[in-house]
């Protein structure tokens, strides 16, 4: 709130006040300057009433970042891949299950996620998930991919 105005200020202060509450809804605030100046009203007087009608600045709200949430779903789509490899079966003496079967259960985690990265893209609210959400399919089908390729060197 502006400091305190002059004293001479103040008997056209609650009218001027009066004024913007009553006119701000249908005209700019500079539309409203400019007819309390036509109107006789003292330029600092009105300067100062705007500051106080309009408020305190507001600050930007900080950011908040993305990163733990990103973790959180590269974290879920690992232990969703081991827990169906594992639930899935397979006899760990068939190497190419060991191989395949995660490859595509990867593929098939990062396909879901995809095709819900995209239904969350009807409401505006819920944009930034969806650069969440793709974020943390890229890191685990980053990660996915560098675990599979040790595999496949261990197999040899």
């Amino acid at each position: 709130m502006p400091a305190i105005p002059p004293s001479d200020l103040d008997p056209n202060l609650a009218r001027i006040l009066d004024y913007l509450r009553e006119h701000s809804g249908r005209y700019s605030l500079s539309a409203l300057r400019e007819q309390l100046l036509q109107n006789g009203y003292d330029a600092a007087a009105v300067d100062w009433a705007l500051a106080v009608f309009q408020g305190p600045p507001t600050s930007p709200e900080p950011r908040q970042t993305a990163w733990p949430w990103v973790l959180t779903i590269a974290a879920f789509n690992a232990v969703l891949a081991i827990v169906l490899t594992i639930r899935i079966g397979g006899s760990p003496s068939q190497q190419q299950y060991w191989i395949f079967g995660p490859a595509s259960l990867v593929f098939l985690i990062c396909l879901g996620e995809l095709f819900i990265a995209f239904l969350m893209l009807i409401p505006r609210d819920t944009r930034p998930w969806i650069g969440v959400l793709l974020r943390g399919i890229g890191l685990f089908a980053g990660v996915a991919v560098v675990a599979l390729g040790g595999l496949c060197f261990m197999g040899q």
